[in-house]
């Protein structure tokens, strides 16, 4: 199924630390004042003095008479540790973060205890001499390059089979040479799809994923040039900001639900540039649509998507990155939920005089006061109004097809409507020859003189998505009639 529409969720992780790490017994930690939980870190601003050959990481710590939990082991804890022989890892600990044992030349075996759930990337790269790795089931997550140039995954992909090769729960990488217009429709219990599972795999046209899965790793789908569709879960939790889609230009069916954290700890240290951004250069997007809920659109978030025309920002927005849209230059049309301007850089929308850009009704007098707001070509007030569908009754044969009409009854002009259209037990969208869902924008009320913006797509639970929109500011005064016909089979 083709569409040209994402549909992203992107919220903030917060967490509250102390000003700086602090030493107990040797090792340095940072710690969260709030929930009484320590994160081992490194020793210095400078980088790692740890010189012992062994380290035991102990379950709790006290300072200044408090009481800490130890649960995870942070960002480059133990990076370039390369005196480092054995480590022992408690079961207070639930996360081993990016880079924490990269370069450990010296290390040669570790066992992850039971209570890991999330090894981020890079986590133990590098350790030349790392054999034995013990991974038990409780890990969910594993990022990218998380046991790259080590002995232990040398030896353990060599057994593996051709095909999707799984660490426990966790679709870890893809091994041999994929069938031309592969679709894999992934395996309900699956966790997470690991960083650079499907990295530079030409072949992939498309992919399901279950609900199972709560996370996808940084460059999971880097450079998969003949992917057109993914369906996500709605149980994402953690997503990679990192060329997880870069160069995936053919990419054109996305929904993707709310998550709630990067998969990596120092996102803004990798995502620097055009060149690293999660959905860089997917030169076949037209519309974004990012849904109630999102907080924030982070930095190169759709570098380069140079037929990107149409975005659709919530009421729930705090941050707008200045690179967010970095180089997308046929931007033309943006809408806006919040009532109130939030900042803006002046490299944000770069194509903003020649756009126009939809608020709320009763906010445009504040978009015209607000910096670089104000330098859009156009800016439009949007009512919230009265606006229902329904559809005719529809008989037909078993095995045949038949043509649906949608119509809108409106009390008031609109200028776009969305809804998302249920159908009944064996009956779905038939599919043009070129895959396309056969759905079409009625001449009965919306014309192509008008200019439409015209977007669908198939919703996980097999409803079908529809949204349209005047690019020029044409309204649908208040009638009743036909707006989208939908052909079924």
């Amino acid at each position: 199924m083709k569409t040209k529409t994402f549909l992203l969720a992107l919220l903030a992780q917060l967490f509250t630390l102390t000003a700086s790490a602090v030493e107990v017994g040797g090792l340095y930690y940072n710690l969260n004042s709030t929930n009484c939980t320590a994160e081992v870190t490194y020793s210095s601003s400078s980088g790692n003095s740890y010189s012992s050959r062994s380290i035991t990481i102990p379950t709790t710590i006290t300072y200044n008479s408090v009481n800490y939990r130890v649960t995870s082991i942070g960002y480059r804890a133990f990076y370039d540790c390369t005196s480092l022989t054995s480590i022992t890892i408690p079961s207070s600990i639930n996360s081993i973060g990016d880079s924490a044992f990269r370069g450990c030349t010296g290390l040669r075996s570790v066992v992850i205890p039971a209570s890991v759930k999330t090894i981020k990337a890079y986590a133990f790269g590098g350790c030349s001499k790392l054999s034995s790795i013990t991974i038990p089931s409780s890990v969910t997550f594993i990022g990218y390059d998380a046991f790259s140039d080590t002995p232990w995954r040398t030896q353990w992909l060599a057994e593996q089979a051709d095909g999707l090769c799984y660490i426990n729960n966790v679709l870890y990488t893809y091994k041999g040479t994929m069938p031309e217009n592969t679709a894999l429709t992934i395996e309900d219990g699956t966790t997470c799809i690991a960083g650079g599972a499907f990295s530079k795999q030409s072949h992939l046209s498309s992919i399901v994923l279950p609900e199972s899965v709560t996370g996808i790793g940084d460059a999971a789908f880097w450079n998969c040039t003949g992917l057109r569709s993914i369906t996500f879960p709605k149980s994402l939790e953690l997503l990679g900001g990192y060329r997880t889609f870069y160069t995936c230009y053919n990419l054109e069916s996305v929904e993707l639900p709310k998550y709630t954290g990067n998969a990596r700890d120092d996102l803004s240290s990798y995502v620097n540039s055009e060149l690293y951004g999660m959905f860089g250069y997917s030169s076949s997007l037209t519309s974004a649509v990012f849904a109630e809920g999102t907080l924030r659109i982070p930095d190169y978030c759709f570098p380069k998507c140079t037929n990107l025309t149409t975005v659709t920002i919530p009421s729930t927005i705090t941050s707008i990155a200045s690179t967010a849209f970095y180089n997308c230059n046929n931007l033309s049309t943006v809408r806006v939920g919040m009532k109130t301007p939030i900042s803006i850089g002046s490299e944000t929308f770069t194509n903003r005089f020649l756009a126009t850009l939809y608020v709320p009704e009763g906010c445009k007098a504040a978009y015209e006061a607000a910096e670089y707001w104000q330098d859009f070509q156009e800016i439009i007030e949007v009512a919230e109004a009265d606006i229902q569908f329904y559809t005719a009754p529809l008989e037909a044969e078993a095995n045949s097809q038949a043509t649906l009409s949608i119509k809108l009854a409106n009390s008031v002009a609109v200028q776009g409507f969305v809804f998302d259209l249920a159908l009944p037990e064996g009956v779905t969208v038939a599919v043009d020859e070129d895959d396309f869902e056969m759905v079409t924008l009625s001449t009965e009320r919306t014309t192509a003189r008008k200019t439409n913006v015209f977007d669908f797509y198939t919703n996980q639970d097999g409803s079908l998505h529809v949204e349209a929109s005047s690019t020029r500011g044409y309204t649908l005064d208040g009638e009743d009639g036909e707006v989208v016909q939908v052909v079924q089979n």
